[in-house]
Protein backbone atom coordinates (compact mmCIF):
# COMPACT_ATOMS: atom_id res chain seq x y z
CA UNK A 1 0.00 0.00 0.00
CA UNK A 2 1.46 3.31 -1.03
CA UNK A 3 1.47 6.15 1.57
CA UNK A 4 2.15 9.77 0.70
CA UNK A 5 5.59 10.93 1.75
CA UNK A 6 5.56 13.30 4.68
CA UNK A 7 6.47 16.95 3.94
CA UNK A 8 10.00 17.90 4.97
CA UNK A 9 10.25 20.87 7.31
CA UNK A 10 13.24 23.11 8.15
CA UNK A 11 13.11 23.39 11.89
CA UNK A 12 15.90 26.06 12.01
CA UNK A 13 14.38 28.43 9.45
CA UNK A 14 12.35 30.61 11.83
CA UNK A 15 15.08 30.98 14.46
CA UNK A 16 17.54 32.14 11.73
CA UNK A 17 15.26 35.00 10.76
CA UNK A 18 14.97 35.97 14.41
CA UNK A 19 18.73 36.11 14.77
CA UNK A 20 19.05 38.30 11.66
CA UNK A 21 16.37 40.69 12.93
CA UNK A 22 17.99 40.92 16.35
CA UNK A 23 21.36 41.67 14.77
CA UNK A 24 19.86 44.50 12.69
CA UNK A 25 18.28 46.05 15.79
CA UNK A 26 21.60 45.96 17.63
CA UNK A 27 23.46 47.54 14.71
CA UNK A 28 20.86 50.28 14.29
CA UNK A 29 20.92 51.07 17.99
CA UNK A 30 24.72 51.28 18.01
CA UNK A 31 24.72 53.64 15.02
CA UNK A 32 22.19 55.91 16.70
CA UNK A 33 24.31 55.94 19.87
CA UNK A 34 27.42 56.94 17.93
CA UNK A 35 25.58 59.66 16.02
CA UNK A 36 24.17 61.20 19.18
CA UNK A 37 27.52 61.02 20.94
CA UNK A 38 29.11 63.16 18.18
CA UNK A 39 26.82 66.11 18.98
CA UNK A 40 28.90 67.62 21.72
CA UNK A 41 27.54 71.15 21.45
CA UNK A 42 24.19 72.36 20.16
CA UNK A 43 23.76 76.14 19.97
CA UNK A 44 20.29 77.35 20.89
CA UNK A 45 18.61 80.55 19.59
CA UNK A 46 18.41 81.96 23.13
CA UNK A 47 22.18 81.96 23.55
CA UNK A 48 22.28 78.70 25.49
CA UNK A 49 24.26 75.69 24.43
CA UNK A 50 23.84 72.10 25.51
CA UNK A 51 27.20 70.46 26.09
CA UNK A 52 28.28 66.95 27.02
CA UNK A 53 30.66 66.94 29.96
CA UNK A 54 32.29 63.99 31.69
CA UNK A 55 31.94 63.82 35.44
CA UNK A 56 34.68 62.26 37.52
CA UNK A 57 34.36 61.26 41.14
CA UNK A 58 37.26 61.22 43.59
CA UNK A 59 37.77 57.51 42.95
CA UNK A 60 38.36 58.13 39.24
CA UNK A 61 35.03 56.76 37.96
CA UNK A 62 33.67 58.70 35.00
CA UNK A 63 30.26 59.09 33.44
CA UNK A 64 28.43 61.36 30.99
CA UNK A 65 26.04 64.04 32.04
CA UNK A 66 24.30 66.83 30.11
CA UNK A 67 24.99 70.39 31.25
CA UNK A 68 23.35 73.59 30.01
CA UNK A 69 23.99 77.17 31.06
CA UNK A 70 23.41 80.66 29.72
CA UNK A 71 26.79 81.85 28.46
CA UNK A 72 25.62 85.28 27.28
CA UNK A 73 26.52 86.62 30.74
CA UNK A 74 30.15 85.48 30.42
CA UNK A 75 33.12 87.81 30.86
CA UNK A 76 36.22 88.03 28.72
CA UNK A 77 39.46 87.22 30.52
CA UNK A 78 40.49 90.88 30.44
CA UNK A 79 37.23 91.83 32.15
CA UNK A 80 37.73 89.06 34.71
CA UNK A 81 41.00 90.58 35.90
CA UNK A 82 39.17 93.85 36.58
CA UNK A 83 36.29 92.32 38.53
CA UNK A 84 36.45 93.16 42.20
CA UNK A 85 35.00 90.89 44.87
CA UNK A 86 35.25 87.22 45.66
CA UNK A 87 32.47 85.66 43.59
CA UNK A 88 33.48 82.02 43.21
CA UNK A 89 31.07 81.20 40.36
CA UNK A 90 32.57 82.47 37.09
CA UNK A 91 31.75 82.21 33.38
CA UNK A 92 34.55 83.18 31.02
CA UNK A 93 34.75 83.23 27.22
CA UNK A 94 37.87 83.09 25.07
CA UNK A 95 40.16 81.11 22.82
CA UNK A 96 41.65 77.77 23.89
CA UNK A 97 45.40 77.16 23.86
CA UNK A 98 47.76 74.57 25.37
CA UNK A 99 45.12 71.84 25.48
CA UNK A 100 46.98 69.56 23.05
CA UNK A 101 49.83 69.07 25.50
CA UNK A 102 48.83 65.58 26.66
CA UNK A 103 50.74 65.70 29.96
CA UNK A 104 48.61 68.59 31.24
CA UNK A 105 45.15 68.52 32.77
CA UNK A 106 44.65 72.23 32.22
CA UNK A 107 44.56 74.65 29.29
CA UNK A 108 44.69 78.41 28.83
CA UNK A 109 41.68 80.53 27.95
CA UNK A 110 41.91 84.06 26.53
CA UNK A 111 43.64 85.97 23.77
CA UNK A 112 47.35 86.48 23.09
CA UNK A 113 49.13 86.86 26.44
CA UNK A 114 45.99 87.79 28.35
CA UNK A 115 44.98 84.29 29.47
CA UNK A 116 43.97 82.33 32.55
CA UNK A 117 44.67 78.70 33.48
CA UNK A 118 41.62 76.39 33.43
CA UNK A 119 41.91 73.01 35.17
CA UNK A 120 39.56 70.31 33.87
CA UNK A 121 40.81 67.26 35.84
CA UNK A 122 43.00 66.29 38.82
CA UNK A 123 41.59 69.24 40.74
CA UNK A 124 41.75 69.53 44.53
CA UNK A 125 40.48 72.34 46.72
CA UNK A 126 42.33 73.56 49.83
CA UNK A 127 39.88 71.65 52.05
CA UNK A 128 40.73 68.39 50.26
CA UNK A 129 37.61 68.16 48.07
CA UNK A 130 38.14 66.71 44.60
CA UNK A 131 35.80 68.38 42.07
CA UNK A 132 34.45 66.36 39.16
CA UNK A 133 36.48 66.38 35.96
CA UNK A 134 35.12 67.75 32.70
CA UNK A 135 35.52 66.26 29.22
CA UNK A 136 37.67 68.22 26.75
CA UNK A 137 37.92 65.70 23.93
CA UNK A 138 35.79 68.01 21.76
CA UNK A 139 38.30 70.90 22.10
CA UNK A 140 41.58 71.69 20.39
CA UNK A 141 43.94 74.63 20.29
CA UNK A 142 42.42 77.60 18.50
CA UNK A 143 38.83 76.70 19.38
CA UNK A 144 36.58 79.17 21.16
CA UNK A 145 34.91 78.11 24.38
CA UNK A 146 32.89 79.27 27.37
CA UNK A 147 33.96 77.90 30.75
CA UNK A 148 31.69 77.73 33.77
CA UNK A 149 34.00 77.37 36.73
CA UNK A 150 34.92 78.06 40.33
CA UNK A 151 37.86 80.35 40.83
CA UNK A 152 40.83 79.20 42.86
CA UNK A 153 41.44 80.93 46.21
CA UNK A 154 44.11 83.19 44.70
CA UNK A 155 41.96 83.90 41.63
CA UNK A 156 44.74 83.05 39.18
CA UNK A 157 43.21 79.80 37.90
CA UNK A 158 39.79 78.21 37.45
CA UNK A 159 38.34 74.77 38.24
CA UNK A 160 35.97 73.90 35.40
CA UNK A 161 32.43 72.67 36.06
CA UNK A 162 31.28 72.70 32.43
CA UNK A 163 32.81 73.72 29.10
CA UNK A 164 30.96 74.72 25.95
CA UNK A 165 32.62 74.92 22.56
CA UNK A 166 31.33 77.74 20.35
CA UNK A 167 32.11 78.77 16.80
CA UNK A 168 34.24 81.76 15.86
CA UNK A 169 31.12 83.42 14.46
CA UNK A 170 29.33 82.97 17.80
CA UNK A 171 32.34 84.36 19.63
CA UNK A 172 32.54 87.45 17.41
CA UNK A 173 28.77 87.99 17.65
CA UNK A 174 29.04 87.81 21.45
CA UNK A 175 31.77 90.47 21.52
CA UNK A 176 29.82 92.69 19.15
CA UNK A 177 26.74 92.48 21.37
CA UNK A 178 28.77 93.74 24.36
CA UNK A 179 30.78 96.49 22.65
CA UNK A 180 29.48 100.06 22.35
CA UNK A 181 28.62 101.33 18.87
CA UNK A 182 28.12 105.01 18.07
CA UNK A 183 26.89 106.80 14.97
CA UNK A 184 28.65 110.17 14.65
CA UNK A 185 27.56 112.92 12.24
CA UNK A 186 29.14 116.38 12.02
CA UNK A 187 26.18 118.68 11.37
CA UNK A 188 27.82 122.11 11.28
CA UNK A 189 31.42 123.35 11.13
CA UNK A 190 33.44 126.28 9.76
CA UNK A 191 34.79 125.48 6.31
CA UNK A 192 37.39 128.24 6.69
CA UNK A 193 39.33 129.39 9.76
CA UNK A 194 40.81 132.88 9.63
CA UNK A 195 43.79 132.31 11.94
CA UNK A 196 45.45 129.74 14.15
CA UNK A 197 43.94 131.02 17.41
CA UNK A 198 40.36 131.39 16.21
CA UNK A 199 37.92 129.67 18.55
CA UNK A 200 36.37 126.71 16.71
CA UNK A 201 33.36 124.56 17.62
CA UNK A 202 31.47 121.88 15.69
CA UNK A 203 27.87 120.73 16.07
CA UNK A 204 27.71 116.94 16.28
CA UNK A 205 24.88 114.38 16.31
CA UNK A 206 25.49 111.20 18.33
CA UNK A 207 23.30 108.10 18.18
CA UNK A 208 23.81 104.93 20.19
CA UNK A 209 23.40 102.09 17.65
CA UNK A 210 24.71 99.38 19.95
CA UNK A 211 23.20 97.25 22.71
CA UNK A 212 24.93 98.88 25.71
CA UNK A 213 24.79 102.42 27.15
CA UNK A 214 27.50 104.95 26.23
CA UNK A 215 28.53 107.31 29.01
CA UNK A 216 30.32 110.62 28.73
CA UNK A 217 31.91 109.99 32.13
CA UNK A 218 33.64 106.90 30.72
CA UNK A 219 35.45 109.10 28.18
CA UNK A 220 36.91 111.21 31.00
CA UNK A 221 37.79 108.19 33.17
CA UNK A 222 41.54 107.61 33.02
CA UNK A 223 40.93 103.83 32.99
CA UNK A 224 37.82 104.08 30.83
CA UNK A 225 36.86 101.57 28.17
CA UNK A 226 36.63 104.14 25.36
CA UNK A 227 37.88 107.59 24.40
CA UNK A 228 36.80 110.28 21.94
CA UNK A 229 39.42 110.89 19.25
CA UNK A 230 39.79 113.15 16.26
CA UNK A 231 41.57 112.17 13.07
CA UNK A 232 43.40 115.10 11.49
CA UNK A 233 45.21 114.47 8.20
CA UNK A 234 45.46 110.72 8.95
CA UNK A 235 46.87 111.30 12.44
CA UNK A 236 44.72 110.00 15.30
CA UNK A 237 44.72 112.27 18.36
CA UNK A 238 42.89 112.50 21.64
CA UNK A 239 42.52 115.23 24.24
CA UNK A 240 40.27 117.68 26.01
CA UNK A 241 40.47 120.64 28.37
CA UNK A 242 38.76 120.99 31.74
CA UNK A 243 37.34 124.02 33.52
CA UNK A 244 37.84 124.79 37.20
CA UNK A 245 34.42 123.35 38.02
CA UNK A 246 35.24 119.97 36.42
CA UNK A 247 33.48 120.43 33.07
CA UNK A 248 34.88 119.96 29.58
CA UNK A 249 36.27 123.27 28.38
CA UNK A 250 36.62 124.57 24.82
CA UNK A 251 38.43 121.42 23.66
CA UNK A 252 36.67 118.08 23.50
CA UNK A 253 33.19 116.54 23.26
CA UNK A 254 30.77 118.31 25.57
CA UNK A 255 28.85 116.44 28.25
CA UNK A 256 26.06 114.29 26.76
CA UNK A 257 25.32 112.31 29.92
CA UNK A 258 24.33 108.71 29.15
CA UNK A 259 23.11 107.57 25.74
CA UNK A 260 20.92 104.51 26.06
CA UNK A 261 20.65 102.09 23.09
CA UNK A 262 18.69 103.78 20.29
CA UNK A 263 18.93 107.24 21.88
CA UNK A 264 20.50 110.21 20.09
CA UNK A 265 21.49 113.76 20.97
CA UNK A 266 23.12 116.87 19.49
CA UNK A 267 26.16 118.24 21.26
CA UNK A 268 29.13 120.54 20.62
CA UNK A 269 32.69 119.43 19.99
CA UNK A 270 35.21 122.13 20.88
CA UNK A 271 38.33 122.39 18.73
CA UNK A 272 39.90 124.99 21.02
CA UNK A 273 41.48 128.30 19.97
CA UNK A 274 41.46 131.46 22.05
CA UNK A 275 42.90 134.98 22.34
CA UNK A 276 42.83 136.17 25.95
CA UNK A 277 43.48 139.64 27.25
CA UNK A 278 44.49 140.23 30.87
CA UNK A 279 42.99 143.27 32.64
CA UNK A 280 44.12 144.70 35.98
CA UNK A 281 41.25 146.88 37.15
CA UNK A 282 43.24 148.24 40.05
CA UNK A 283 44.77 150.56 37.44
CA UNK A 284 41.47 151.31 35.73
CA UNK A 285 38.61 149.35 34.20
CA UNK A 286 40.28 148.83 30.83
CA UNK A 287 43.90 148.63 31.87
CA UNK A 288 45.37 145.78 29.85
CA UNK A 289 48.47 144.15 31.27
CA UNK A 290 48.86 141.30 28.79
CA UNK A 291 47.49 139.33 25.88
CA UNK A 292 48.03 135.69 24.91
CA UNK A 293 46.93 133.24 22.23
CA UNK A 294 46.02 129.56 22.33
CA UNK A 295 46.07 127.61 19.07
CA UNK A 296 43.11 125.59 17.85
CA UNK A 297 43.73 121.96 16.86
CA UNK A 298 43.86 122.81 13.13
CA UNK A 299 46.79 125.22 13.47
CA UNK A 300 50.12 123.69 12.39
CA UNK A 301 51.70 125.35 15.46
CA UNK A 302 49.49 123.23 17.77
CA UNK A 303 51.38 120.02 16.87
CA UNK A 304 48.14 118.07 16.47
CA UNK A 305 48.66 117.21 12.82
CA UNK A 306 47.22 120.38 11.33
CA UNK A 307 48.66 121.87 8.16
CA UNK A 308 48.49 125.28 6.55
CA UNK A 309 45.78 125.12 3.93
CA UNK A 310 43.09 122.42 3.73
CA UNK A 311 42.82 119.90 6.59
CA UNK A 312 40.94 116.60 6.52
CA UNK A 313 39.11 115.96 9.78
CA UNK A 314 36.81 113.36 11.37
CA UNK A 315 35.67 112.29 14.84
CA UNK A 316 36.17 108.79 16.25
CA UNK A 317 35.03 106.78 19.28
CA UNK A 318 37.55 104.05 20.05
CA UNK A 319 38.03 101.30 22.63
CA UNK A 320 41.36 101.68 24.44
CA UNK A 321 41.12 98.73 26.83
CA UNK A 322 41.60 95.16 25.67
CA UNK A 323 38.26 93.86 27.03
CA UNK A 324 37.17 92.79 23.55
CA UNK A 325 40.47 92.39 21.76
CA UNK A 326 43.88 94.09 21.48
CA UNK A 327 43.40 97.85 21.95
CA UNK A 328 45.59 100.76 23.02
CA UNK A 329 45.47 104.57 22.90
CA UNK A 330 47.66 104.52 19.81
CA UNK A 331 45.71 101.71 18.14
CA UNK A 332 42.11 101.68 19.44
CA UNK A 333 39.25 99.49 18.26
CA UNK A 334 37.05 101.94 16.32
CA UNK A 335 33.37 101.63 17.30
CA UNK A 336 32.18 104.90 15.77
CA UNK A 337 33.45 107.39 13.18
CA UNK A 338 32.08 110.38 11.32
CA UNK A 339 32.44 111.17 7.67
CA UNK A 340 35.52 113.18 6.79
CA UNK A 341 35.18 116.95 6.42
CA UNK A 342 37.58 119.59 5.04
CA UNK A 343 38.55 122.69 6.98
CA UNK A 344 40.85 125.32 5.48
CA UNK A 345 43.02 127.49 7.72
CA UNK A 346 43.98 130.79 6.09
CA UNK A 347 46.69 131.97 8.50
CA UNK A 348 48.55 129.69 10.88
CA UNK A 349 49.50 132.59 13.18
CA UNK A 350 47.28 134.20 15.83
CA UNK A 351 45.30 137.36 15.21
CA UNK A 352 45.71 139.08 18.58
CA UNK A 353 42.90 141.52 17.82
CA UNK A 354 40.36 138.66 17.75
CA UNK A 355 39.85 138.62 21.52
CA UNK A 356 37.53 135.87 22.72
CA UNK A 357 38.25 135.80 26.49
CA UNK A 358 39.14 138.22 29.26
CA UNK A 359 41.10 137.45 32.44
CA UNK A 360 40.92 139.87 35.38
CA UNK A 361 44.10 139.89 37.41
CA UNK A 362 43.62 139.31 41.14
CA UNK A 363 39.90 138.55 40.89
Amino acid sequence: MNHPEPKQTKPNQQPSWLLVGLLLVILAGGSFFLLTREKKDVAQPDGKTTATSTASSSDGAKGDEESEFDWQTALTVSQYWRVEGEDQDIKLIGQVSGIEESYNTFFHLGLDQNVIMVWYDNMKTPNGHTPAGVAVDHLQDGDYAVVWADRSPDGYSLWAKAIIKISQAEYEAFLKSKMPALEIEILDYPQQIAHGCQNVALEVRLKNIGAVPIEHAEILNTDGLYKFFFRLNDQLRSGYSMTDDGQVGDWGIQDFGTLEPGQETTVAYGASGRVTESIDRSYGDDHRVGISGEFNIFAPNANQGGIEGTNEFSLVLGLVRDDYGPATYSDPIVVGASEQIEVKILDKECDMDDITATFYVGE
